[in-house]
């Protein structure tokens, strides 16, 4: 993974997003391109209607304009302290120098059209799990459907560790695969890799050994385990192994079930956009 593009709004969990980056980056020699992509005022605020004067249209554009100041503020505040932590240099071009690098780059627009767009330059897409009171997933998601790029989703706070223990959910999608394809290049720096099935599917397309014997094949020793659910949600008890094994991070396929019917009736990629507090690499 050499071009990681970092994904920065001007929330607290910027700081989760940077560093985690850096984790990932490794001694990889990686480029970091931190990308702050916020809207135009006019697309951040509500439809106007008919009955609203211009007055008030001029005011809300005017509080619209300040949220976003600030939160460009705030983003570049966030890069400015990583950069002044001395990790990493900076540098906008491969200049061939060793150690790796990283460059702050800004665009205007819906973040939801940005991100995917400036995601297929990278080879990894970090971007942050919202924390409440926020409920939309907007950027991860956006990433996820139109990147065409493995998602590494950040929890709102720092991780203390990453990709030493990595847990694999495991269920015989195409987008389960295609995480772990791009998870490889993590999944050779692990220490430990578990692979996690639910009990009621253990035997599709192979079933978790038959990614043991794929993985083996790339020089990287895993353990696969069913899971009984035990009354628990499919998230919830995937989750709870995965933590009980002491993961730092989560690989698994995103929306593997429609995402209508992830709407309606839940699924594992909800909870985790939801709740996870691990760093969860997906693809779709």
């Amino acid at each position: 993974m050499q071009v990681i593009l970092a994904v920065v709004e001007g929330l607290p969990s910027d700081r989760s997003v940077l560093h985690l980056a850096h984790l990932a980056a490794g001694d990889a020699d990686a480029h970091i391109d931190v990308l702050s992509s916020l809207p135009e005022p006019r697309d951040s605020i509500p439809v106007v209607g008919e009955g609203l004067s211009g007055e008030i249209v001029e005011r809300l554009m005017k509080e619209a304009e300040e949220e976003i100041a600030k939160l460009r503020k705030n983003a570049r505040s966030a890069y400015d302290a990583f950069l002044a932590g001395g990790q990493m240099r900076e540098a906008e071009h491969p200049d061939r120098q060793p150690g790796g690098s990283v460059c702050w780059r800004e665009a205007t627009g819906r973040p939801a059209d940005v991100v995917p767009a400036e995601g297929r330059f990278a080879d990894l897409v970090i971007a942050a799990r919202v924390a409440p009171p926020r409920t939309d997933s907007g950027v991860v998601e956006a990433a996820i459907f139109g990147g065409g790029r493995p998602v590494l989703m950040a929890p709102p706070d720092p991780v203390t560790a990453f990709g030493k223990r990595v847990a694999v959910f495991w269920n015989g999608s195409t987008e389960a695969a295609r995480a772990v394809a791009a998870a490889l290049p993590l999944l050779r720096r692990a220490e430990q890799v578990q692979v996690l099935t639910l009990n009621e599917h253990p035997g599709r397309d192979g079933g978790p050994h038959g990614l043991e014997r794929y993985l083996a094949w790339h020089g990287i020793a895993a353990a696969s385990r069913l899971i009984e659910r035990d009354h628990r949600d499919a998230g919830d008890a995937l989750l709870e192994e995965a933590q009980n094994d002491g993961a730092d991070l989560v690989v698994m396929g995103a929306y593997t079930h429609s995402r209508l019917r992830q709407m309606i009736l839940g699924g594992v990629t909800t909870q985790m956009l939801e709740q996870s507090p691990l760093p969860v690499l997906m693809c779709h």
